[in-house]
């Protein structure tokens, strides 16, 4: 064990380098400050929700669920999957995204900016009802 971990009372071992590391990466990405500005989104009640770890440069994910049905749901604050920016400023633009689609789409993705919440839980709803991208075999 290095230096830099210890070990908490029967709890395992605390790893110092990786807890600065992650706390880097919160403050950097404003974590707390997007846990504020992101609504709350109203589910429907047959809906169930896994929470998934906020892996591939997502600041948050999820799979909405409803029998065999399913939904991901990703919210992207950085443009670090699927390359939204403002042409005018280069800066990225934070949206969400589902998969898959709706039918009618053009891709089996569809994205959302922030406050087009009831857009995106409207076309879950489609999906989740069998209403989906045509192309899609997930």
């Amino acid at each position: 064990m290095s230096d830099n971990n210890f070990v908490l009372d029967g709890y395992g071992i605390y790893d110092v380098e990786f807890e600065l590391a992650r706390t880097t990466i919160e403050q950097k990405e404003k974590w707390r400050d997007w846990g504020k500005k992101l609504p709350a989104l109203k589910l429907d009640p047959d809906w169930e929700i896994k929470v998934i770890p906020p892996f591939g440069g997502a600041l948050a994910r999820l799979v909405v669920l409803k029998g065999e049905m399913r939904v991901s749901v990703y919210f992207d604050a950085y443009a670090r999957l699927g390359g939204m920016y403002d042409l005018e400023n280069g800066n990225p633009i934070p949206y969400w995204e589902i998969y898959p689609a709706p039918k009618g789409a053009n891709d089996c993705i569809k994205r959302y900016f922030l406050g087009e919440e009831p857009e995106m839980l409207e076309d879950i709803r489609k999906v989740l009802n069998g209403d989906r991208y045509e192309d899609d075999d997930w």
